[in-house]
């Protein structure tokens, strides 16, 4: 019997896309996790026949998933599934791999299916996934306008974006800062999903440096090494923010 990993942060995304398989392949056995760190494991456990995995997930994104198996020398035949990411689309229609897009319906389920079953007999998904991984990584790079030209910045080198008017002040881990005649909207859509969150109408900041979050004064603490950086804080996004936190 084949097995099927469903991977969704979102619990109505993952049932229904089940449901959908179930009528294509009823004697499929079906799998769901609803992380990455969940996927990983079950992944490693059960060995599915192929994974359906959701691009935009908090904390760790679809891409990881893939990282951490190629690290244990494991290579997954994966059917993505996403709601908007364009990098995302472009890289994995380059790389040959396959893709829903949600809301995922039964038709473009069924048509999926038939050609997965038809390319993984007579393809090299190795080959496949190890240039998805090196697209990804080009096309994580972010080309940051600014008065004089542009330059050319990996986002986790991001510690935070500030608005200012019509402009946006991008703050680097190292210290430095940049100026972009671009608003903070047009920047937080090009940031990798999953990775910044925007914690008032202002400012978004990189998860991977929140320290800690002060309810009362509404400040999230950022720190780089010894250094802290304070950011103000909506009140209706510090309970988002702590969900995020919770798997």
């Amino acid at each position: 019997m084949q097995t099927i990993l469903v991977v969704d942060d979102e619990q109505r995304g993952r049932e229904l896309l089940s449901l959908l398989i179930k009528r294509i392949l009823p004697n499929v056995n079906i799998k769901e996790a609803a992380s990455v760190d969940s996927a990983v494991n079950i992944y490693l456990e059960e060995k599915p026949n192929f994974v359906f995995l959701d691009v935009e997930m908090p904390k760790r994104n679809g891409f990881e998933f893939i990282k951490d198996l190629v690290q244990n020398g494991l290579t997954p035949k994966v059917v993505f599934v996403t709601a908007y990411n364009q990098y995302a689309i472009e890289a994995i229609k380059n790389s040959a791999l396959d893709y829903l897009l949600k809301p995922v319906n039964e038709e473009d389920l069924r048509m999926c299916i038939n050609r997965i079953n038809l390319k993984w007999q007579e393809s090299n998904e190795n080959e496949k996934i190890l240039e998805l991984l090196t697209r990804m990584k080009l096309n994580h790079r972010l080309k940051i306008n600014t008065r004089n030209g542009f330059e050319v910045i990996n986002p986790e080198n991001i510690l935070y974006c500030e608005a200012d008017g019509n402009y946006t002040t991008i703050c680097l881990t190292a210290g430095a800062r940049l100026i972009t005649p671009t608003t903070l909207g047009i920047v937080e859509y090009e940031l990798p999903k999953g990775e910044f969150y925007r914690v008032s109408r202002s400012a978004i900041i990189n998860l991977s440096y929140l320290k800690s979050v002060n309810r009362k004064a509404r400040i999230c603490r950022l720190q780089v090494g010894s250094i802290t950086y304070d950011i103000a804080l909506s009140l209706a996004r510090i309970q988002e923010l702590s969900n995020l936190f919770n798997s």
